[in-house]
């Protein structure tokens, strides 16, 4: 077997792991990293991103569908392969990219899954052992077994992003971020689309108001939901369709009838099957154990991102969390991770967003705070491209002046959250937010009809 030795080694090459390993680099280190998979990470290329795409393609369809009728009369064809092709322009570059530009600052790439033999002596693979002065796990989530009968023929989150064509029927399994996403990107594109959802609503962790739109949206779209059941098996069909057993949580069993099955109930850490028992690294079902500065309970061992029981498990909360590592480790700082508040987007049709409190603690909060709800469809910004729901929900400190949480639906709440975001990291007061000249009209004009 050979033998490296480095300064610092990575394990996972999504963009956390990425930064993670340019700055020690940076810093004058010997640095190497490893990923089981195409280097790149999740959400670059089977997650996030090229979700985006399938999703643009489905908001433009789904704006002309509004305005059949508005200046429209012909809604566009749909080509599921050429869409496929348009998602690959981004996805396929992106693994020799990134280990090229790793390797041109002198980090060595290797492949493989990394299994650790005891603390800062990590296997590559079958034919490279590694031994590090200091180790990052950055292996990120993957989709949470489902352990039911015929799970052989459901396609994960990854799968549906590869399929060759879209079938005529299609059930999801879970909803959330993913599940939510993709059902409405099926059945605006032409699918006859159901999900069975464990839980009451579309997109779990959001609020429970704008969620009631979301389902409304959604069935206007032509999505049947069960909710508060579980899927209990998958069974083939002698056509190739299937059929799914469901099991409400109160109710007799049923099937459900479809071509294909994706499954995206929920994700989970990936951490299992790595040997962290060996190094002697803490971990459970939620991840990797660290503390405030990312570090484990193994001394010069750190773990970042989705692995990590730290953060929501977002992209943007492991690059920061990577940052926070990199100035701790390379700049003398002594930082500790500080996530609230962190805006958070589902790509239902149209989106759902919240940053800062939610309603639950805001009813728990001791201070007096005020909750204004308003239905926000006929809004001229939502009105006039026809919009089927839009609404917002603004939790305030009134003694402070200060806006402590938001949650927005409509076709453009992924970019105003973030102007509620900075408001209420920066704590910018309700006043002077009034006073803002913003540009009209626009969606983000609105936030001084929220404010009042």
């Amino acid at each position: 077997m050979t033998h490296k030795t480095y300064d610092f080694f990575i394990l996972g090459c999504g963009p956390a792991g990425q930064s993670l390993a340019i700055s020690a680099r940076e810093a004058g280190h010997s640095v190497g990293i490893t990923e089981s998979r195409e280097y790149g990470g999740t959400c670059p290329i089977r997650g996030c991103d090229p979700k985006k795409v399938f999703y643009g393609a489905a908001k433009a369809m789904n704006g002309v569908i509004r305005l059949q009728g508005k200046g429209f009369k012909d809604k566009p064809a749909v080509s599921w392969p050429d869409l496929q092709a348009w998602k690959s322009t981004f996805t396929d570059p992106i693994p020799p990219a990134t280990v090229k530009k790793l390797t041109e600052k002198g980090i060595e790439c290797l492949e493989g899954a990394a299994m650790f033999t005891g603390p800062g002596k990590i296997n590559v693979g079958d034919d490279v052992t590694v031994s590090a002065t200091q180790v990052v796990i950055a292996t990120g989530a993957k989709p949470a077994p489902l352990d039911i009968p015929g799970k052989e023929h459901y396609l994960d989150s990854a799968g549906f992003l590869e399929m060759e064509e879209l079938p005529k029927r299609l059930l999801i399994i879970g909803s959330g971020y993913i599940g939510s996403s993709f059902a409405q990107i099926s059945a605006t594109m032409g699918a006859e689309v159901t999900v069975v959802a464990s839980g009451d609503s579309p997109v779990d962790n959001f609020d429970q108001d704008l969620n009631d739109l979301v389902t409304k949206a959604a069935e206007d779209h032509g999505i049947k939901f069960y909710f508060n059941t579980k899927a209990a098996g998958i069974e083939k069909a002698a056509d190739g369709s299937y059929e799914v057993v469901c099991e409400p949580e109160d109710g007799e069993q049923f099937r459900v009838a479809t071509d294909q099955v994706i499954h995206c109930a929920g994700r989970v850490p990936n951490v299992k099957g790595m040997g962290l028992d060996k190094a002697g690294i803490d971990f459970d079902d939620k991840g990797i154990a660290v503390n405030k500065k990312l570090c484990t309970s193994v001394s010069a061992h750190y773990a970042i991102g989705d692995c990590a029981n730290s953060g929501l498990p977002l992209t943007p909360v492991a690059t920061y969390e990577a940052r926070l590592l990199a100035d701790n480790l390379f700049q003398g700082k002594n930082r500790e991770v500080d996530y609230l508040p962190i805006p958070t987007v589902a790509f239902t049709l149209p989106p759902i967003t919240a940053v800062g409190l939610t309603v639950d603690q805001a009813n728990e909060d001791e201070r007096d705070l005020t909750i204004k709800f308003e239905d926000t469809t006929e809004w001229f910004s939502n009105a006039h491209v026809n919009a089927v729901v839009s609404a917002y929900k603004l939790i305030i400190d009134e003694k402070e002046d200060l806006i402590v949480g938001a949650h927005l639906l409509g076709d453009h709440a992924d970019e105003v959250i973030n102007l509620f975001s900075l408001a209420i990291h920066q704590k910018i007061k309700i006043t002077t937010l009034q006073h803002l000249v913003l540009a009209y009209p626009s969606a983000g004009a609105d936030i001084k009809k929220m404010i009042g």
